[in-house]
């Protein structure tokens, strides 16, 4: 599996590398700016792209959509500082298949990139919990299936189907 690392932190792309190195045949490729991205990109047309949305002078959701217009089917995983909904939502309709903060566990992280790398989609657990607040009920029912969150955050009355009144 190829993989693109799009953080403008060293430390970040060091520790991301040491914790792929775990995954048997695997290419990391890492860039700190969009352009760099952008040529990497084009180059090596990764298998998955890690991306952080905060890179020095540059929007990292500018550069996912701008990824997506390069090819639409980039498989896109936000690996952000921010946990907000606001971010989630916004990266997630920009594009991007995954989203996990850079608080999360590594294994975490390690299932996402592996559900990403096989077509899925996923949603760290905590941000899942906190976008089920954030946005209700009903909508978390269409987020639910089209994330393959697993619910586990919510009582199992809020995960049965909405009442038909």
């Amino acid at each position: 599996m190829k993989i693109l690392i799009i953080d403008d932190h060293f430390v970040v792309r060091e520790g991301l590398r040491r914790l792929l190195s775990r995954v048997p045949d695997i290419y990391i490729r890492e860039a700190a700016c969009p352009q760099d991205a952008l040529v990497a990109f084009r180059g090596d047309r990764p298998d998955l792209v890690l991306l952080d949305l905060n890179l020095r002078n540059s929007s990292g959701l500018e550069l996912l959509k701008r990824l997506i217009l390069e090819d639409k089917r980039v498989r896109v995983l936000v690996f952000s500082m921010h946990a907000e909904p606001r971010h989630v939502v916004e990266a997630l309709k920009a594009g991007a298949r995954a989203y996990v903060s850079k608080s999360a566990p590594a294994e975490e992280l390690l299932t996402a990139i592996q559900r990403v790398a096989d077509g899925g989609h996923y949603v760290e657990r905590e941000i899942a919990c906190t976008l089920t607040r954030y946005i209700g009920r009903d909508p978390f029912q269409r987020l639910t299936s089209a994330l393959e969150i697993d619910g586990s955050c919510l009582p199992p009355a809020r995960i049965s189907e909405p009442s038909q009144s």
